[in-house]
């Protein structure tokens, strides 16, 4: 299937989409969340100021005092809620705890930083309150250090006079004394090398940290800095953590805040359930269409049937579909009808082409000029389908007002008298054995070939049928059966011995692809003459293929009857008065060039032979 083909089926099923794209709309419109408004309260500014420090470990008390160094949580924990909130409540004035909760320490461990956030309501103070915050920080770490190594330095001198008091207390010169003082020597000295490790530590003691960076105040909102008050760690850039807790950066604090929160607006939400809505119900339709066992297209139906389609009806309405109006009578200049005559042009073609049995050639013996030999013989053609309820009656009566259309005699024979409805389509009265006038003009119509059918046996009835278009031929121009369908009985398979082309109809939406490859396959198993398949209820044939008009009854009103060339030849005429260049015969019931007898309409001979179901006879005739 091509592209446009794939729209095709898309059209016919427009209204399934539009149902979907809009349950998707309403779908979409009562799940996706919608935006909503945040609180102005929450939108207020905040500003922060940071610095950033990182452990100087290379000074003497970190190298040779470890017990007099700080860890980075140790520090953290100062910060917040230690001494440093209240040595800069000291310096600016205020509260300690308010100091501690305007704080907030992020600690990295693998790269060794201290990351100090200070926030407040105007950007002076919060960066003051910043400032004072490290200043005091590395002084309260300084003096906590150096109070650990004065306190150190204590200790080591109290068990340093200790040891050399105990030294003084040893006397003798026994091996033992002699062990003792030996031993109390090195303790001395250890203690002495100790001692000056730690008043070297005071008096040379660096700063414990070293200010990394420090960034000036910036505005960012409460949500966010909320956010940052409850998380415990802060990465830096584009570096992201396994951590359970939310993660910022300070592009995401120096970023703005929406000013609603997270949703899509309702117009984006129907929009976007309508087309996701549209396009599932798109693909459902395409991959339905693919799996339909139901023949649709032109295309579809000669592949199933394995011969071409020679017309295509389009779809009637529901109305034109409740009423048994021909279509071709009653609107003669609509695309129904022209269709129809697309049909009757495909028969007169192969009636033409001499491909008909018992056809003269158009250039046969004894006609030397190549001028047409008229045919002696009417044209049977048998409408059927494979199944029931698929147009062929429709068909029958259309196709039979089209060709009457040119003055063509016209019989129709309903051969399928178990659900016989052609007589409403022709406005005649079910009378068997009978040949009845219907509405149209040039239509005959044979109800019934037996007087009761449902006493008759199928072969009986079958027999009548091929008797009365034996007698029909010589007497009309064409015979139309409208035969039961092929795969529900075996009445059109007996016809076909009398049958000179074969119109399978089939129905968009309704004959399946099976029954037309089985119909198909019977037809072929008779070497029956078909001739094509005529494609009723279509919905993608061509619009150009079907060129019509319409017309009012007074753009098209009959005109007299007459030869078009009358006014063209000079001098007057001496013919008829309507125009007929045809010599007037002495007698009005005789040709005068062939002899042949005229016969009045109302007392037509072919009354007598098909009711008796007799062979035709040309005498008789």
């Amino acid at each position: 299937m091509d592209f446009v083909h794939y729209l095709r089926i898309l059209r016919r099923r427009w209204r399934a989409i539009a149902v979907a794209a809009a349950l998707g709309a309403v779908v979409a419109f009562v799940v996706v969340p919608r935006p909503k408004t945040v609180d102005p309260s929450q939108l207020r500014t905040v500003w922060l100021a940071t610095q950033k420090f990182i452990a100087n470990q290379s000074t003497p008390n970190n190298a040779n005092n470890a017990g007099a160094s700080l860890s980075l949580d140790q520090m953290k924990l100062g910060i917040t809620t230690g001494g440093v909130p209240q040595r800069v409540a000291q310096r600016l004035g205020g509260d300690p705890a308010d100091y501690a909760a305007r704080v907030h320490v992020v600690v990295n461990q693998q790269l060794r930083t201290l990351e100090v956030y200070v926030k407040g309501n105007d950007p002076d103070e919060t960066e003051q309150v910043a400032d004072v915050f490290g200043e005091e920080l590395l002084a309260w770490i300084r003096g906590l250090q150096n109070e650990r190594l004065e306190k150190d330095r204590q200790t080591t001198a109290s068990e340093l006079d200790g040891l050399q008091q105990e030294y003084a207390a040893v006397t003798g010169n026994d091996p033992m004394a002699e062990a003792r003082r030996n031993s109390l020597l090195q303790d001395i000295s250890a203690k002495e090398q100790r001692l000056r490790q730690i008043e070297t530590a005071i008096t040379s003691a660096g700063d414990p940290l070293t200010t990394f960076s420090r960034q000036a105040p910036f505005p960012s909102t409460a949500p966010l800095v909320a956010t940052l008050w409850r998380s415990d760690d802060v990465p830096r850039g584009n570096q992201k953590q396994n951590t359970s807790k939310q993660t910022l950066t300070i592009e995401d604090l120096q970023a703005s805040q929406p000013t609603q929160r997270r949703g899509l607006h309702p117009l984006l939400s129907l929009l976007g359930g309508g087309m996701g809505g549209a396009l599932l119900a798109g693909a459902g339709v395409l991959a339905l269409a693919a799996l339909d066992p139901r023949v649709f297209t032109k295309e579809q139906a000669e592949a199933a049937f394995g011969f071409p389609v020679i017309a295509e009806v389009p779809a009637f309405t529901r109305r034109q579909r409740r009423e048994t109006n021909v279509i071709s009578v009653t609107a003669p200049y609509s695309r129904f009808a022209e269709a129809f005559r697309v049909l009757r042009s495909s028969i007169v073609f192969v009636e033409r082409s001499g491909r008909l049995p018992d056809a003269t050639p158009p250039q046969a013996a004894g006609n030397p000029t190549g001028e047409d030999v008229a045919r002696k013989r009417a044209t049977v053609v048998m409408i059927t389908s494979p199944g029931p309820s698929e147009g062929k009656t429709t068909t029958t009566a259309n196709l039979a007002a089209v060709l009457a259309e040119d003055g063509s005699k016209v019989l129709v024979v309903n051969c399928d008298f178990r659900r016989p409805r052609l007589h409403l389509f022709l406005g005649a009265d079910h009378e068997p054995r009978k040949v009845i006038d219907t509405q149209i003009p040039g239509v005959k119509f044979v109800a019934g070939v037996v007087e009761d059918h449902r006493t008759a046996t199928p072969a009986e009835v079958v027999k009548a049928q091929r008797d009365v278009v034996t007698a029909a031929r010589e007497v009309f121009d064409y015979i139309l059966l409208d035969t039961a369908p092929l795969l529900t009985t075996n009445d059109a398979s007996d016809v076909l011995p009398v049958t000179d082309m074969v119109v399978v109809v089939c129905r968009a939406g309704k004959t399946m692809k099976e029954a037309a490859d089985r119909a198909a396959e019977l037809l072929e198993r008779f070497s029956a003459p078909v001739i094509g398949a005529a494609l009723v209820a279509a919905t993608d044939a061509p619009s150009a293929r079907y060129y019509y008009y319409y017309a009012s009854d007074d753009d098209h009103a009959a005109t007299e009857p007459g030869n078009p060339l009358s006014d063209l030849v000079d001098g007057p005429s001496s013919g008829p008065t309507n125009g007929s260049v045809a010599t007037e015969s002495p007698d009005p019931g005789v040709d005068s060039e062939s002899g042949a007898d005229h016969h009045s309409e109302h007392d037509p001979p072919e009354q007598v032979a098909l009711a008796r179901g007799d062979a035709a006879d040309p005498d008789r005739a």
